[in-house]
């Protein structure tokens, strides 16, 4: 059943995208591929977090150049992923480190199954965790960054008299246009994600403090609200970086 749901996938990618498809299909297994071997790489004892950025840096080429070419947009969408990424680094070594979420959580604790797990693996599952929500972030704010960048550029090829500032405006309205879907999108993922959680949690009957405070949820709730948040800082990062890079190429032609 996997191969008939892949066959389905790829005719309909390709009849579908026609050429722009089979430069997604490629996309998609460079990224495959890339972290493949980035677990592979961890599971050898190499530091996740380094690991899981230098994927990152490789993921986000191939999705923004290898799909959409090196141009001006592309490469102001390059930069905002990057920051963005660094800066939520950041924001969860101070926050996750503290909060106590790495290893098994409640439900993984009571499965049968747990008593086949080695604990002896030699990983430090704190930095697990960060790599977890990076991976989980990291697809989420470049679709909003290429979106911001691409409608910036549309703008400026439309009224190539507009002034960085504007620029800068329109990137947010187009940024405000896009988030709610964008939150909408990482909600419901999220829920589909956590369903089997919710009910298992209320089948044990777990009160709603318990529900709250379970490992289980927290993990999930911080990774969607971090992606949100990664999102959410990218929209005027990116419309800034975009507009300024305009400018910039701008006033080389005009030398």
């Amino acid at each position: 059943m996997i191969l008939i749901l892949l066959v389905i996938f790829v005719l309909l990618l390709l009849l579908v995208g026609g050429d722009r498809g089979v430069i997604s299909l490629v996309t998609l297994v460079g990224n495959i591929l890339t972290f493949l071997f980035s677990i592979y790489l961890m599971a050898l004892g190499i530091n996740p977090i380094l690991i899981t950025l230098i994927a990152c840096l490789i993921i986000s080429s191939i999705t923004l150049f290898y799909q959409n070419q090196n141009n001006e947009k592309t490469k102001a969408a390059f930069i905002s992923v990057v920051s963005v990424s660094l800066l939520l680094l950041l924001f969860m070594v101070i926050f996750l480190t503290r909060m106590d979420l790495y290893g098994l959580s409640e439900m993984e604790e009571q499965s049968e199954l747990s008593l086949y797990y080695s604990f002896n693996i030699h990983i430090n599952m704190e930095l697990i965790l960060l790599t977890v929500v990076i991976i989980c972030f990291i697809g989420a704010i470049m679709d909003t960054a290429m979106a911001v960048s691409s409608g910036v550029y549309e703008v400026h090829v439309n009224h190539p008299d507009l002034k960085k500032a504007e620029l800068y405006k329109s990137g947010l309205s187009i940024g405000a246009d896009i988030l709610s879907t964008t939150l909408n999108t990482l909600f419901f993922a999220y829920c589909g994600e956590a369903l089997i959680m919710f009910l298992y949690l209320i089948k044990y009957n777990y009160s709603m403090v318990k529900i709250l405070n379970s490992k289980a949820f927290l993990l999930n709730f911080t990774t969607i609200v971090m992606s949100a948040i990664g999102c959410i800082l990218i929209i005027p990062i990116c419309a800034k970086i975009t507009a300024t890079i305009i400018e910039e190429g701008r006033k080389d032609g005009e030398k």
